[in-house]
């Protein structure tokens, strides 16, 4: 009835009408001077106004005050705030309640709400502004120590210049509790007020810090940028460098984030921030690990751990043993990766650092796909991605989509890897993550070319190959260029991938692409029936990962081998069958039909 008497009223504005019903709620005085006001003004029509003055009006002078005091928390509220509010402990709401002006929300509980959503607006408009102010004021007392958000936003509408502060306070609170998008909007809002140079360079760095969690990486750049703006001394100058490199690692913008840590750097050298140091440290490896620079990776890791020691600061020395665990793979040594990460986890789960824990999980789990243990390995990856979500990391939830599609294909379950490597691959698009586009890519092709769509397959891999040329080549380079070479329709670019890839090799390229292009390389020349080129190629695997050898390098060279043997006219039923249970052990079932396919020929 409401809704009709309205859209009477409203004919040509349905949206306007609904409105005006949703805030009579069912009041048909109220919906009536609503509809007569003829606005969608948020503002108290003056009839409503009125009414609710003079009910207000024919109170008590203690009930009246006690009613507008209530209307400044909300349409609910507590009787010990009220109290507080009016300095009166033993007040209680008798009178009101009789005049259904507020009822009791839970009998017992101290709660109340008003009777009418319109009766609390109206009460809290016939406040003097400067008494409206003090009684926020005296709400954000009260809320001191009890809700830091509510306490925020009651000095906001005091007009105090603590609430900048206060919202800061609050957003912390908010991030410890894994409560992002909550942190977000009340960093975002404190942002927004007039505060000391301090709390706005705090406010803007912790806003960097979770947009780039977020995978905002524009939004997170700008926010760093005006914590440099207000910088008021070296340390928060080198804070805020440290966070805009931070974001170009995210971006994979090795240029642009080498070019603010060499901002930082003499910041944190000057002033003696060891702290500050080791992420500096921490990021220039990350940075270089992002490129395929081997040596360097592990140098600046290294430097990281060691002041991030000297400091005594969990999080610092986690970064470090990340960083470090990096560098160990990026060399091939998988065994030493493993450890570290392991050791920086172990770190993360005493100290309670929820969101940089995944990814490094992650990364354990990639490696123990190198291992052949494809239960741990899909099980870890599957904990990381469900940790991502509800913690709001898209970052992490990109790459656990990643590393779940490369590991499937490793293990030859092709048809399981599609929707993990579409999810990743659109969400590195949305957020501007190059590297994980690039594998999801990658793996992708594989996919496509296991299901016979060998067009499509060849395109994703050139496309994968030219992200990887923009960003970084010797980073995973090798591995496009030996799906290329798999795929190639023609000899030329067959060879001309595989020269390219060994000349990527030569210059010092990350662990995963030494052994994802071997393995494809003894494949690509088997399928060629270049039985020496296959065997060289075996041998080159063998001994990149001599230093520390895994399953993955000591089943393919074997593989390759015999497979050789067999193809040149010499073949080995002991070495193939053995291969074959080996394969079937470490769950790469790829690798599983050319051993068949051999043993078949022999009977």
């Amino acid at each position: 009835d409401a809704l009709a008497l309205a859209r009477l009223h409203f004919a040509t504005s349905p949206d306007l009408a609904q409105r005006c019903v949703d805030r009579a709620q069912g009041n048909p005085l109220f919906l009536v001077q609503l509809l007569r006001s003829d606005t969608d003004d948020p503002s108290i029509p003056a009839t409503i106004q009125s009414v609710v003055l003079a009910r207000l009006d024919r109170l008590p002078a203690r009930d009246k005050a006690a009613i507008q005091a209530a209307a400044i928390v909300g349409q609910r509220f507590d009787i010990e705030l009220l109290r507080h509010l009016i300095r009166d402990p033993s007040y209680d709401l008798a009178v009101p309640v009789a005049r259904d002006l507020v009822r009791l929300e839970t009998a017992g509980a101290g709660r109340l709400m008003f009777t009418h959503a319109l009766i609390r607006d109206g009460a809290y408009a016939s406040l003097l502004h400067s008494t409206r102010r003090e009684l926020h004021r005296a709400a954000a007392d009260w809320y001191a120590g009890r809700d830091p958000t509510l306490r925020a936003e009651h000095l906001d509408r005091a007009e105090d210049l603590m609430a900048a502060a206060a919202y800061l306070e609050a957003a912390r609170a908010e991030v410890a509790a894994l409560r992002i998008d909550a942190a977000l909007a009340l960093a975002e809002r404190g942002g927004r007020l007039k505060a000391d140079k301090r709390v706005g360079h705090a406010i803007a760095i912790l806003e960097g810090e979770l947009h780039r969690e977020l995978g905002h990486a524009s939004l997170a750049l700008q926010a760093f940028e005006r914590a440099r703006d207000f910088a008021s001394d070296d340390r928060e100058r080198c804070i805020a460098w440290i966070g805009i490199a931070s974001v170009h690692r995210l971006t994979s913008d090795l240029t642009s984030g080498l070019t603010a840590l060499e901002a930082a750097a003499p910041l944190a050298a000057g002033a003696d921030l060891e702290r500050e140091a080791a992420q500096i440290h921490y990021l220039r490896g990350a940075l270089h690990f992002a490129v395929g620079d081997v040596d360097a990776c592990r140098m600046e890791h290294e430097r990281a751990l060691e002041f991030a020691q000297r400091s005594s600061d969990p999080e610092r020395e986690a970064e470090a043993l990340s960083g470090l665990a990096d560098a160990f793979y990026a060399q091939g040594r998988m065994k030493s990766a493993h450890a570290a990460f392991a050791r920086c986890v172990a770190i993360c789960e005493r100290a309670g650092l929820k969101r940089f824990v995944i990814m490094n999980r992650l990364m354990l789990s990639v490696i123990e796909s190198y291992f052949g243990d494809a239960g741990t390995s899909l099980a870890r990856i599957e904990q990381a991605r469900d940790a991502a979500r509800e913690l709001q990391h898209r970052a992490a939830e990109a790459m656990a989509d990643q590393c779940a599609g490369w590991a499937l294909t490793a293990f030859g379950r092709y048809a399981e890897a599609r929707a993990p490597l579409e999810r990743g691959l659109k969400l590195s698009r949305e957020i501007g993550l190059r590297r994980f586009e690039t594998a999801c890519l990658a793996n992708l092709a594989r996919v496509l070319w296991s299901e016979g769509a060998k067009e499509e397959a060849r395109r994703a891999a050139r496309e994968a190959w030219a992200l990887c040329e923009q960003f970084s080549p010797r980073f995973a380079g090798p591995s496009m260029l030996g799906s290329i070479a798999h795929f190639a329709e023609d000899d030329d670019e067959r060879m001309r991938a595989m020269t390219m890839a060994e000349r990527l090799l030569e210059q010092g390229c990350v662990g995963h692409s030494h052994f994802d292009f071997y393995a494809a390389a003894i494949d690509v020349t088997l399928g060629q029936r270049q039985w020496s080129e296959a065997e060289r190629y075996a041998d080159a695997l063998e001994t990149y990962a001599r230093p520390e050898p895994i399953p993955w390098s000591e089943f393919y060279s074997a593989r390759g081998r015999a497979l050789a043997a067999t193809g040149r006219g010499a073949p080995d039923r002991g070495a193939l069958a053995a291969c074959r249970q080996r394969a079937v052990e470490l769950n790469y079932l790829a690798a599983i039909p050319a051993l068949d396919a051999a043993l078949e020929a022999m009977r």
